[in-house]
């Protein structure tokens, strides 16, 4: 059993045993619709579409690069774009390198760079005494007087082996993430309206924009894509949360995130973002440590989770929504 699934479980045990008798709940008026184009996409461009075009659609370039960061320093060699859709191994992801090259979405290092890379400064330095010159100074230095000396790289050598964003690369990344934080947080605003159809087409947009079906026939998309038995969204839209000290609009506002998450990949490390007011639960711990038997969780562990919500209020937000979320799998069954 996972850490949070532990968590919830115990969480769980002392909720039934205690919370739920004391005080009944008394359940939102919220209806969720049955509806499956909560959790499934709008059919999607397929990536031989997205290549016939060259790739103007940035998409799926963009999409080859998700496995970076955006604020990296070091460079990056093409074994570690997400290069799937463009074939097998190290030929498709030769041709991602080279697709992405061509679009300007990454560049190759400068050769002086390169040299910097792969060279210590006493490799350096030999160098520098094999040409009769200066070994004083720093690296850079090092390096700038080997390249004048004439010095050259064998490109074919290192080729797609260090290399890194250009500013438009970094620009259409950051551009997606933005774009699907933007979509969460509109789906969020609907939901708290209880316009379904309202969150829908806030990831149906995103998706308009960034979403494909890849070569392997699954799609990339914002929503779930998967079957969240509707119990779940049931649950959590009528769930009071009577064990926060918060408005009622701070309790609208989590069941919104909760049932955006479920329509598509979860909570966002974001979703803190979407509060006027800081959680308020005092006894979130004292829940964890309610559990019995195989629920039971480490007295360490307990003791850590107190520490980090004395430390760090957003542990108490982690804390409540992996239990609300294990309370909703629980009430499928």
């Amino acid at each position: 059993m996972g850490l949070f699934s532990s968590l919830a479980s115990s969480f769980m045990e002392g909720w039934r045993s205690g919370q739920q008798a004391q005080h009944p709940p008394t359940r939102s008026t919220q209806v969720v619709p049955r509806n499956f184009d909560l959790i499934y996409p709008a059919p999607l461009l397929r990536f031989d579409e997205i290549a016939a075009g060259g790739h103007d659609d940035p998409r799926a370039l963009v999409y080859a690069l998700s496995w970076l960061d955006p604020k990296r320093k070091r460079p990056f060699a093409c074994g570690e774009l997400n290069a799937l859709d463009f074939g097998n191994g190290k030929d498709g992801e030769k041709k991602a390198c080279q697709t992405l090259l061509k679009r300007g979405l990454i560049c190759n290092l400068a050769p002086d760079r390169v040299l910097a890379e792969i060279y210590t400064v006493q490799t350096l330095k030999d160098l520098l005494r094999q040409r009769g010159l200066p070994v004083s100074g720093n690296k850079p230095v090092l390096v700038d007087r080997v390249m004048s000396s004439g010095f050259k790289i064998s490109g074919r050598s290192y080729r797609y082996k260090f290399l890194e964003l250009t500013e438009s690369g970094i620009g259409k990344i950051k551009e997606s993430r933005a774009d699907e934080k933007q979509a969460f947080f509109m789906a969020v605003s609907a939901l708290k309206e209880q316009n379904y159809p309202g969150a829908i087409s806030a990831y149906r947009s995103f998706d308009s924009k960034w979403g494909f079906v890849h070569t392997s026939g699954k799609n990339h998309t914002i929503f779930a894509h998967y079957d969240v038995p509707f119990s779940q969204f049931d649950f959590i839209a009528g769930y009071p949360m009577r064990e926060l000290q918060n408005s009622d609009d701070f309790k609208a506002t989590l069941r919104a995130c909760l049932i955006a998450g479920l329509m598509g990949k979860g909570c966002p490390d974001y979703v803190g973002e979407a509060f006027q007011e800081p959680i308020q639960c005092p006894n979130i711990v004292s829940y964890y440590a309610q559990g019995h038997g195989d629920d039971c969780i480490n007295p360490d562990t307990i003791a850590a989770m107190q520490e980090n919500v004395e430390l760090d209020n957003s542990y108490v937000l982690q804390y409540y929504i992996s239990r609300v979320m294990y309370l909703s799998r629980q009430a499928r069954k």
